[in-house]
């Protein structure tokens, strides 16, 4: 690498280094910034770990679920729900992390779901856990980064993510495809779209995460695949979904 390319222009420096602004570098900077952040935690940037936002005029990094799976397994981390309650017409789930070396901290996920019921009520409850958890495996690794999951809560106050040269080529067709989640011609809430194949208990629940991932999950690691090809094959079954047709519809093939 040939470092951040960025000295020569001290504005664009101070605007990366003081102020979170990622905007000012460009393409390929970007790329070897987003490498360096990868590497700098240990997680794997084929798997796209992080992707660009513009957030209240500034361009940032937030973390995917591959961060925070990936997280959990290099540092050990262990999570245990220590609580769950409603509060005020939101469900809150209180999650705590626990690191090898004894270590601990907690953190919560919250979700409205005041005049929710069934399905959507379901799902909702599962958002609040997957949040808790996403949370306190990034404050207990020392990461500020905001997580996937949080986004719903700040979309009316962003831009659509800038793409970063990681995922150009892998997202172009995609968003082409899917530039709004549907199932069945119909628009599908995106708080209530399954954030990974655990969260999926219906075919509507399903085929909506699949429109949110579309072909990406093709493009996994073979043992990364893999593990996708079982998780889909089980979900499927769940969601009374033929098995072959989930795995087409995610780009996983047949099993």
């Amino acid at each position: 690498m040939t470092g951040l390319n960025i000295r020569s222009d001290v504005a664009g420096l101070e605007q990366v280094l003081l102020k979170g602004d990622l905007g000012q570098l460009n393409e390929s900077q970007r790329l070897e910034y987003y490498q360096r952040v990868c590497a700098s935690v240990g997680l794997n940037p084929l798997t796209q770990p992080f992707e660009y936002l513009k957030l209240n005029g500034r361009e940032i990094l937030y973390a995917r679920r591959a961060a925070t799976e990936q997280l959990r397994q290099i540092h050990r981390i262990s999570i245990t729900i220590t609580s769950r309650e409603k509060v005020d017409g939101c469900y809150v789930v209180t999650a705590r992390a626990t690191t090898v070396d004894g270590r601990t901290d907690e953190n919560i996920g919250a979700v409205p779901v005041e005049n929710l019921k069934g399905e959507a009520y379901a799902n909702a409850l599962m958002k609040a856990e997957t949040k808790a958890k996403r949370r306190v495996t990034l404050a207990i690794c020392g990461l500020s980064f905001l997580d996937e999951s949080e986004l719903d809560g700040v979309r009316s106050q962003a831009a659509a993510p800038a793409k970063s040269a990681v995922t150009n080529a892998a997202m172009s067709a995609h968003d082409a495809n899917h530039s709004a989640i549907t199932w069945d011609g119909k628009p599908i809430d995106a708080q209530l779209v399954p954030t990974s194949f655990d969260e999926c208990i219906t075919e509507e629940g399903l085929r909506a995460f699949a429109a949110s991932k579309g072909m990406l999950l093709g493009k996994l690691p073979a043992e990364r695949k893999k593990q996708a090809i079982e998780k889909c094959a089980d979900a499927a079954k769940r969601c009374n979904v033929d098995v072959i047709e989930a795995l087409t519809i995610f780009g996983l093939g047949e099993r």
